[in-house]
């Protein structure tokens, strides 16, 4: 594909060239440029094709040849991790799990940006040091509670039953906080088809989309304004948004975050053992470490977490179940609809304070 593409923009280049000298009009040489460029950049790549991953993209009608470098640890680790520099990383989800060494808990964030360890250290390299994850300074324990669903249909072998009775469930739970709440999706098909199945089954609450090829600043603000609004988004609404206060006092996980397979999953799975347990696994606890981190914005946000995917149910099998729940910061957790409504009732509604202000209303 590479090498006809080569050719290809040769052959434009030279009767884009021959086409305006034969009516004697000279070519312009801004395209001829950016034809030699792109030819030249081409002709690079074939050169070097087992450096990088390609694959074809279609958008709107329109083909793009996409490509992305194999090694892109080994190039991290040349541009940060040398002797003549000091580099600090720091995120509140670089760890994959809460258990074992610092290395284990690092692991898959040492893997995939070529971050030094001791067993490293050499010639140039220096021993990066990784810091003990320091716990948060926000009350989890009593701030927060986390409802998991043991009853709904699997996600993806029941997926249509999985939409229809997780869409009821999803009902059910936002009458708990009378909307107030930001509902996240793996896909944008899911988040659709939730969005229509909501408004067939009926709610009181303002229902608002993730648009997408928008800006989402509008959106927010409406979701801002409307304190029972309902917000359903997904991509960098798992990470994008800080709304604090009682607006955004219910966060629901719709299904767990596992990576859509793709031309870059998909390399960094060849050559693993367990695909599964290296890579799918640790990148779906980043997220949903994200997507949980929405709630609790600060030392008085108080609100409830939801997972309605049923592979984290008491009684699933999955291997990874014990390193989701190990890895997430809120231990506060129910599979009772019944005892997540109390918790809301008596934690995050303050009578007291809500009589005040409405005294002071009708003064």
């Amino acid at each position: 594909l590479l090498d006809e593409l080569v050719r290809t923009v040769r052959i434009i280049s030279r009767e884009f060239w021959e086409e305006e000298a034969s009516h004697g009009r000279k070519p312009e040489t801004n395209a001829i440029g950016e034809l030699k460029r792109f030819s030249e950049e081409l002709s690079e790549m074939t050169l070097n094709k087992s450096r990088y991953i390609f694959w074809i993209q279609i958008e709107r009608g329109n083909y793009q040849l996409c490509y992305c470098p194999k090694d892109t640890a080994g190039m991290l680790r040349d541009l940060y991790f040398t002797k003549d520099k000091v580099t600090i990383m720091t995120s509140a989800t670089m760890t994959g799990t809460a258990d074992g060494t610092n290395e284990e808990r690092y692991a898959y964030f040492i893997r995939n940006t070529g971050f030094p360890t001791a067993k490293d250290a050499r010639g140039s390299m220096l021993s990066g040091r990784l810091a003990y994850p320091v716990a948060s300074p926000f009350n989890y324990d009593e701030h927060a509670m986390i409802y998991h669903a043991d009853d709904l249909p699997h996600p993806t072998r029941e997926h249509e039953s999985f939409i229809r009775e997780g869409t009821k469930r999803l009902k059910e739970i936002l009458d708990i906080s009378e909307g107030r709440a930001l509902v996240l999706f793996t896909s944008k098909e899911d988040m659709r088809e939730v969005a229509a199945e909501l408004k067939k089954q009926g709610t009181s609450y303002k229902v608002l989309i993730q648009k997408g090829g928008s800006s989402q600043a509008e959106i927010l603000k409406e979701f801002k304004e409307d304190e029972h609004a309902v917000l359903l988004g997904t991509g960098a609404y798992w990470e994008g948004i800080s709304i604090e206060g009682r607006t955004l006092s219910n966060v629901v996980i719709f299904r767990l975050p596992f990576p859509v397979p793709d031309p870059i999953s998909t390399e960094k799975e060849k050559g693993c053992e367990n695909p599964l347990m290296e890579i799918r696994v640790p990148e779906m606890v980043i997220k949903l470490k994200q997507g949980v981190g929405r709630l609790i914005r600060n030392e008085t946000d108080k609100g409830i977490i939801s997972i309605l995917d049923c592979r984290l149910s008491d009684t699933s099998t999955a291997p990874y179940k014990d390193i989701v729940w190990n890895a997430l910061p809120i231990r506060n957790r129910t599979n009772s609809v019944g005892e997540i409504r109390e918790f809301y009732k008596n934690t995050v509604i303050d009578t007291k304070t809500d009589m005040k202000m409405q005294e002071a209303v009708n003064e």
